[in-house]
C-alpha cells in the first residue's frame, strides 16, 4: 500500500493530539467508512503512517484506498474527527464532479 498524503487544519491535530494522538479509520462489512480516536473493539489489521503530531491507522481492507486522507473536525452531535478522501465529502459533493485540475 502507498503511504497516503494525511491533511489536517492545527485544530483538527490539537484535538488529536489532546484525545490520544492517533486516527483509526475502518470500513465495515457493508463498506461503510467508520473514524474513531480509538481502536475498534473488533479485529481490524490497520497500516500505519505519521501525521504531523499524530499516527494515522488505515483499514488495510479498504479497497482502493485514496491517495490523500483529508481530516477535518465536526462539532455535531459531538466534537469528533472526520476523514474525507480525493476531495469528495459524503452528502455535500458528488464524487463524479470532483475537479482534477
Amino acid at each position: 500500500m502507498a503511504e497516503p498524503k494525511i491533511v489536517a487544519d492545527d485544530d483538527v491535530r490539537e484535538f488529536i493530539v489532546e484525545h490520544g494522538g492517533n486516527v483509526y479509520v475502518w470500513a465495515d462489512g457493508a463498506g461503510l467508512k467508520h473514524v474513531h480516536l480509538d481502536p475498534p473493539h473488533h479485529e481490524v489489521e490497520f497500516e500505519s503512517f505519521e501525521g504531523e503530531g499524530f499516527t494515522f491507522h488505515q483499514d488495510t481492507g479498504i479497497e482502493e484506498p485514496p491517495d490523500e486522507w483529508k481530516l477535518v473536525l465536526r462539532h455535531f452531535p459531538r466534537k469528533h474527527v472526520d476523514a474525507l478522501w480525493g476531495g469528495w465529502e459524503p452528502g455535500v459533493s458528488d464524487p463524479l464532479d470532483v475537479d482534477d485540475a
